[in-house]
């Protein structure tokens, strides 16, 4: 009895676990996607500023 409580509760705090690191990983490719799309703006805005100081807008 106590031993089958244990393991119970054991499994129930690995799959909190599990749920967790999924979470944590579907965080990180969110930010990641949010972290390149912000790069590519940077680039661009650094381009037409080149631009710009250029003439060539």
């Amino acid at each position: 009895e106590q031993l089958q409580r244990e393991i119970k509760e054991k499994e129930q705090i690995q799959q909190d676990r599990d749920k967790e690191q999924q979470q944590l990983l579907q965080e990180k490719a969110t930010l990641s996607q949010q972290l390149d799309d912000a790069t590519t703006l940077l680039e661009q805005a650094e381009k037409d500023k080149s631009s710009l100081e250029l003439g060539t807008i």
